[in-house]
């Protein structure tokens, strides 16, 4: 599977799977450093991004700008249930 593009300084090349590009653009915005991991269940969504003043960092931006709006609302919660499940069974 070929790499889409360049990776970002200091990360290794990775390859995508079919169909796939690690580092995609959404509309005129190219996407973060962090959206290189987008896909695997690792990265972590930008919580700026979607919000009207966007994400001062741009493509430089750690966190992932290809999550969908509230991903990073949505894994905090499911995040916070799981700890209290844990806690509540111990």
């Amino acid at each position: 599977h070929p790499v889409c593009s360049a990776p970002p300084p200091g990360l290794p090349a990775m390859r995508s799977p079919p169909g796939l590009c690690l580092q995609t653009t959404t509309g005129s915005e190219t996407a973060s450093i962090g959206s290189t991991l987008h896909g695997t269940g690792i990265c972590k969504p930008c919580a700026w991004f979607w919000k009207p003043q966007g994400c001062l960092n741009g493509s430089e931006c750690q966190h992932c700008h290809l999550c969908p709006p509230g991903e990073a609302k949505a894994r905090r919660k499911a995040k916070e249930s799981y700890l209290k499940e844990v806690r509540a069974s111990a």
